[in-house]
């Protein structure tokens, strides 16, 4: 997995910031590992148009688990550019 400690901000003048989704920060390119095992980046946007928004606190995090949002599909993962990709996300619905 990509460092935990860190973010950046990807290439191709795109300006979106990439790294590991945490309570303090939430980066436009979310590390995720694809169903290849390559390790990458999913877009928050692409993420989103599946399965909706992601809860943004432990409260309501807890509610959808009680009543999740269906959504199936999946997204491509990315390098860190943004562009290039990689492999693909299967998101499920709950």
């Amino acid at each position: 997995m990509p460092d935990t400690t860190r973010y950046g901000t990807a290439g191709a003048g795109r300006g979106e910031t990439y790294g590991v989704d945490a309570d303090d920060a939430h980066p436009d390119l979310i590390a995720a590992y694809a169903t290849n095992g390559k390790v990458g980046y999913i877009r928050r946007t692409e993420l989103e148009a599946v399965q909706g928004p992601l809860p943004t606190s432990p409260a309501e995090a807890a509610a959808r688990m009680q009543d999740p949002t269906p959504g199936t599909g999946s997204i491509p993962v990315y390098e860190s550019d943004g562009v290039t990709v990689i492999g693909e996300f299967t998101i499920t619905g709950g």
